[in-house]
């Protein structure tokens, strides 16, 4: 009687935590598809802007408001456009000549880079913005040449938001970490974290 009473408990067991790794698997990946959907829209958003930037350079000109309405929520921040010098040539902030959105170090590092690809970068805080944002950037590029770098500023609160509509138990915690390991969003407590 005795082994079939732990035999039953190991079998528990086994399939409590096969249920659990279940519901942590499809909680992952709703979550996952959520923010890749995001990153889609906004490599979609940026790649058209830099086709049109390049066609349409002296009348280069982004309706902020239009663009925000496929985005989700407040979720985007604002877009802005480097030169190859990292100066500000254009925001939807009206900062044009100032280094504080687009910081000079990821100009530099894209013009190393031969990859036109859509690129996160772990969190900043913006002075002018009053908060936190995550740059996503996609250079521009003519023959070879870097002539600037597009980014968009995501917000972490909207993402820690949505994180904290998930329904889990409240000890548990979900992160969004970016390649470098640095948080982009968690669903409790986000200003701790970011940064870090």
């Amino acid at each position: 009687m005795w082994i079939q009473f732990e035999s039953s408990q190991r079998q528990l067991r086994s399939s409590l935590l096969e249920q659990s790794n279940r519901r942590a698997t499809q909680l992952s990946d709703a979550v996952s598809e959520q923010f890749a959907s995001l990153l889609r829209n906004t490599d979609f958003t940026l790649r058209e802007l830099r086709q049109a930037w390049l066609t349409e350079r002296d009348g280069f000109e982004v309706d902020f408001q239009s663009l925000a309405t496929r985005f989700p929520g407040q979720s985007l921040l604002h877009i802005s456009l480097a030169g190859p010098d990292g100066i500000v040539v254009f925001s939807t902030l009206e900062v044009d000549g100032k280094r504080d959105l687009v910081d000079s170090e990821v100009v530099q590092r894209r013009a190393k880079q031969d990859s036109g690809f859509l690129e996160i970068g772990s969190p900043g805080y913006s002075k002018l913005l009053e908060e936190w944002f995550i740059p996503v950037s996609l250079p521009i590029r003519e023959k070879n040449e870097l002539l600037g770098v597009l980014q968009a500023g995501l917000s972490p609160k909207y993402l820690s938001d949505m994180l904290a509509k998930v329904n889990i138990s409240e000890h548990d915690i979900i992160v969004f970490l970016d390649n470098r390991g640095s948080f982009l969003a968690r669903n409790i407590e986000v200003e701790k974290a970011l940064g870090k």
